[in-house]
């Protein structure tokens, strides 16, 4: 079966794109195995069958690798087959690849009888699921070995820490998770920071972000929009019954105990980007927003080269009447009540997200005397530099909500 890789995700997310690292056990001598007869087969075993998902939110495994053969064996792909088993949706393929190509050289070829030892390190993508991995081999003599070991991964201390709740909103739940602000890191009250997730992610993905921004001060709130995580309904394409559940949860965001309910901002990625531009435009309490690769104007996204795939939610989940179209296109409506400084981030040749709307919205917010920033990346495709994306928010949200 021919597996989806793991989504070239953003900067706001992964922070959850898995950053690998192979290391040597530390103190650990290689293991010994006899050589084996005729048919022996090289052993690929991981050490734990289960791993639970670290406090920070990283899985850490361990492994062995035995060469009973009377030839060497010599290593030629290692990939990863993960399985989302969280109870939330993100209306994408349950199963995905890691590619761990490039770290292939780190397991050195093994000599007849010889074994060693090795670990594997990556932000989770998933709280609880399983990982198989693949390692392929082959001998002096061009026979390949196909090795296999699955470990099972549980649910840690940070899903019992920042559970699920819910809020009611048109008589159907909407999720949402809060990340108090680490109160040796932050004023009382401290500003609060509502994260808006895209397509293939849900409020729990972001948690890792979410942490991070927890540790400089903010409070945050996580939302999962109709028909992602564990909100009930169905996607609209941030039509009405995203907005009234976002509203929600930033209602719920303000009147937390300890959040500052007149330092308010939201980051939004794609859809979220949509979501939190149309929050700003609509409400005067937000005080700062990031928009991350979004689609602010429908019409121009679909007339300027707007892909396939994007063609598709949008004609499935809005339709094709004009007035749906506006009113989930931010960059159409007034900027008269807009009072939220904004910081725009987007690559340069994004194939979901034209480049030239949002350029055109900034540009009109601009000369509309709005505060606008603005960053635009070469290439994109929406692989954002995520350390880049981050320095770039982090300093934004300090200038304008002055944790």
């Amino acid at each position: 079966m021919s597996l989806p890789r793991l989504p070239r995700t953003m900067a706001m997310t992964a922070l959850a794109w898995p950053v690998l690292v192979l290391l040597a056990l530390p103190g650990a001598a290689p293991p010994a195995c006899a050589q084996g007869p005729g048919g022996a087969t090289p052993e690929f075993v991981a050490l734990e069958p289960a791993v639970p998902t670290s406090e920070d939110l990283h899985w850490e495994v361990r492994f062995t690798l035995r060469n009973p053969l009377p030839t060497g064996l010599y290593m030629d792909s290692l990939w990863c087959d993960v399985e989302d088993l969280d109870p939330g949706q993100t209306r994408t393929p349950r199963v995905t690849r890691m590619d761990m190509q490039q770290l292939l050289g780190l397991v050195a070829d093994l000599s007849p009888g010889e074994g060693t030892a090795f670990q594997f390190e990556s932000p989770s993508t998933v709280e609880q699921g399983r990982l198989t991995f693949h390692l392929l081999a082959h001998d002096a003599a061009h026979k390949r070995y196909p090795l296999e070991t699955r470990v099972e991964v549980t649910p840690g201390p940070t899903t019992e820490r920042y559970p699920s709740r819910f809020l009611t909103v048109d008589g159907r739940k909407v999720e949402i998770v809060l990340v108090p602000a680490l109160r040796d890191s932050a004023p009382r009250p401290a500003p609060g920071i509502l994260l808006v997730h895209d397509h293939g992610e849900n409020a729990r993905k972001l948690l890792r972000t979410a942490q991070l921004l927890a540790r400089r001060g903010y409070a945050v709130l996580l939302v999962s929009m109709p028909g992602y995580g564990l909100s009930e309904g169905a996607p609209d394409y941030m039509g009405p019954a995203t907005l009234r559940a976002a509203q929600a949860a930033l209602d719920e965001l303000a009147r937390t105990p300890g959040v500052d309910p007149k330092r308010l901002g939201v980051w939004g990625a794609a859809r979220g980007a949509n979501v939190a531009m149309t929050l700003a435009v609509r409400r005067g309490d937000v005080a700062a927003v990031v928009a991350q690769s979004g689609v602010y104007d429908l019409w121009a996204a679909w007339r300027g080269g707007a892909s396939a795939r994007l063609r598709g939610m949008v004609a499935a989940e809005a339709g094709r009447d004009s007035s749906a179209w506006r009113e989930r296109s931010p960059a159409l409506q007034s900027p008269g009540p807009l009072e939220a400084a904004v910081l725009f981030l987007h690559g340069e040749k994004e194939p979901e997200a034209p480049v030239a709307q949002a350029r055109s919205f900034f540009e009109a917010l601009r000369a509309a005397g709005k505060h606008a920033e603005a960053k635009f990346f070469p290439g994109g495709e929406r692989a954002l530099p995520r350390n880049e994306i981050l320095s770039l928010t982090l300093a934004f949200f300090a200038r304008q909500l002055h944790p």
